[in-house]
């Protein structure tokens, strides 16, 4: 992990409110997700959230990034942001996997893929809650110096 720094309270609350703006905006991705049954446009709307996760993940994994900005890099929370990166890395991979199966797939629908796609937005969704409760906890730190 790298050297961190303790932000006061109205730093945390901005970075905070950063993490929500952008997940927010990335919830509205995956709802069009979960709506399409059609492999071609699934196939670009997972390109995009391939695009948007590593733009996404860069900005609060580097340093002053959203994890350092909310003081979340403190050893309190190291086992908890090691997770979350790692599982970074695994979304990543699904997401390029399976648009690459649905490439591959052409026109037709399979329900497995459609399916599969269902499974990593609530994946996503799961690990953007967890990143919420780091958020809490961080909010809660800092402001209780």
């Amino acid at each position: 992990m790298t050297k961190t720094h303790n932000p006061d309270a109205a730093a945390v609350a901005e970075a905070e409110a950063s993490l929500r703006e952008e997940h927010r905006q990335m919830e509205d991705l995956l709802n069009r997700i979960s709506g399409e049954t059609g492999l071609p446009a699934l196939r670009n709307l997972l390109d995009e959230l391939h695009t948007t996760l590593k733009q996404h993940y860069a900005h609060e994994e580097y340093p002053g990034g959203l994890y350092d900005s909310m003081g979340a890099l403190s050893p309190e929370f190291s086992d908890i942001v090691r997770q979350l990166v790692d599982e970074h890395y695994r979304m990543i991979s699904a997401v390029r996997g399976l648009s690459r199966r649905v490439r591959d797939a052409g026109e037709q629908a399979p329900k497995e893929l459609i399916q599969e796609a269902h499974q990593i937005v609530a994946s996503l969704n799961a690990h953007e809650s967890r990143e919420h409760d780091l958020a809490a906890a961080a909010v809660r730190r800092a402001a209780k110096r």
